[in-house]
Protein backbone atom coordinates (compact mmCIF):
# COMPACT_ATOMS: atom_id res chain seq x y z
CA UNK A 1 0.00 0.00 0.00
CA UNK A 2 1.41 3.40 -0.93
CA UNK A 3 2.16 6.07 1.67
CA UNK A 4 -0.72 8.32 0.59
CA UNK A 5 -3.28 5.57 1.11
CA UNK A 6 -1.74 4.70 4.47
CA UNK A 7 -1.92 8.34 5.53
CA UNK A 8 -5.54 8.71 4.37
CA UNK A 9 -6.55 5.67 6.41
CA UNK A 10 -4.68 6.92 9.48
CA UNK A 11 -6.29 10.36 9.19
CA UNK A 12 -9.74 8.78 8.97
CA UNK A 13 -9.06 6.48 11.93
CA UNK A 14 -7.93 9.44 14.04
CA UNK A 15 -11.09 11.34 13.14
CA UNK A 16 -9.14 14.23 11.66
CA UNK A 17 -9.15 16.08 8.39
CA UNK A 18 -5.93 16.61 6.42
CA UNK A 19 -5.30 20.07 7.90
CA UNK A 20 -5.75 18.80 11.45
CA UNK A 21 -3.39 15.93 10.72
CA UNK A 22 -0.82 18.33 9.24
CA UNK A 23 -1.05 20.44 12.41
CA UNK A 24 -0.77 17.28 14.51
CA UNK A 25 2.40 16.30 12.63
CA UNK A 26 3.80 19.82 13.00
CA UNK A 27 3.12 19.75 16.74
CA UNK A 28 5.05 16.49 17.01
CA UNK A 29 7.91 18.10 15.07
CA UNK A 30 7.88 21.04 17.48
CA UNK A 31 8.11 18.63 20.42
CA UNK A 32 10.99 16.81 18.75
CA UNK A 33 12.72 20.14 18.08
CA UNK A 34 12.32 21.15 21.73
CA UNK A 35 14.03 17.95 22.87
CA UNK A 36 16.87 18.38 20.37
CA UNK A 37 17.32 22.08 21.20
CA UNK A 38 17.61 21.23 24.88
CA UNK A 39 19.98 18.28 24.32
CA UNK A 40 22.21 20.13 21.86
CA UNK A 41 21.98 23.56 23.54
CA UNK A 42 20.59 25.21 20.39
CA UNK A 43 17.99 27.87 19.81
CA UNK A 44 14.61 26.29 19.23
CA UNK A 45 13.88 28.74 16.41
CA UNK A 46 16.95 27.62 14.48
CA UNK A 47 15.49 24.12 14.38
CA UNK A 48 11.78 24.83 13.93
CA UNK A 49 12.26 27.29 11.08
CA UNK A 50 14.63 25.09 9.09
CA UNK A 51 12.96 23.50 6.07
CA UNK A 52 15.64 20.80 5.70
CA UNK A 53 15.06 19.62 9.26
CA UNK A 54 11.30 19.67 8.69
CA UNK A 55 11.73 17.48 5.59
CA UNK A 56 14.02 15.13 7.50
CA UNK A 57 11.41 14.84 10.25
CA UNK A 58 8.63 14.14 7.73
CA UNK A 59 10.75 11.37 6.18
CA UNK A 60 11.19 9.81 9.62
CA UNK A 61 7.52 10.31 10.45
CA UNK A 62 6.51 8.48 7.26
CA UNK A 63 8.43 5.46 8.55
CA UNK A 64 6.50 5.74 11.81
CA UNK A 65 3.22 6.00 9.90
CA UNK A 66 4.02 2.86 7.91
CA UNK A 67 4.94 0.89 11.03
CA UNK A 68 1.91 2.25 12.90
CA UNK A 69 -0.36 1.14 10.08
CA UNK A 70 1.26 -2.28 9.72
CA UNK A 71 1.01 -2.98 13.44
CA UNK A 72 -2.49 -1.54 13.93
CA UNK A 73 -4.25 -1.95 10.58
CA UNK A 74 -7.05 -4.08 12.03
CA UNK A 75 -7.93 -1.27 14.44
CA UNK A 76 -7.36 1.49 11.90
CA UNK A 77 -9.49 -0.13 9.21
CA UNK A 78 -12.33 -0.81 11.63
CA UNK A 79 -12.24 2.82 12.83
CA UNK A 80 -12.16 1.91 16.51
CA UNK A 81 -11.34 4.33 19.33
CA UNK A 82 -9.54 7.31 17.77
CA UNK A 83 -8.14 8.49 21.12
CA UNK A 84 -6.34 5.21 21.70
CA UNK A 85 -4.94 5.18 18.17
CA UNK A 86 -3.84 8.80 18.65
CA UNK A 87 -1.95 7.87 21.82
CA UNK A 88 -0.28 4.91 20.10
CA UNK A 89 0.84 7.05 17.15
CA UNK A 90 2.22 9.75 19.47
CA UNK A 91 4.09 7.09 21.43
CA UNK A 92 5.62 5.70 18.26
CA UNK A 93 6.54 9.18 17.00
CA UNK A 94 8.38 9.85 20.26
CA UNK A 95 10.94 7.31 19.10
CA UNK A 96 12.17 9.94 16.63
CA UNK A 97 13.36 11.93 19.67
CA UNK A 98 16.10 9.34 20.07
CA UNK A 99 17.66 10.28 16.73
CA UNK A 100 18.58 13.48 14.99
CA UNK A 101 20.39 14.44 11.79
CA UNK A 102 23.68 15.67 13.24
CA UNK A 103 25.00 16.81 9.86
CA UNK A 104 21.92 18.95 9.18
CA UNK A 105 21.98 20.33 12.72
CA UNK A 106 25.63 21.35 12.31
CA UNK A 107 24.97 22.85 8.89
CA UNK A 108 21.92 24.90 9.78
CA UNK A 109 21.90 25.54 13.52
CA UNK A 110 24.56 27.88 14.80
CA UNK A 111 25.63 26.84 18.29
CA UNK A 112 26.93 30.37 18.87
CA UNK A 113 23.56 32.03 18.30
CA UNK A 114 22.16 33.79 21.30
CA UNK A 115 19.10 35.84 21.93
Amino acid sequence: MDKTTVRIRIIAALGMNSRQYRNFTRALFELWATVIARQQNLLLESITTNISLWHWYIDEFELVERRFYNENSAYIDSLLDAAILNDVLISMAEEIEEIYPSVLIKMYCNENDDY
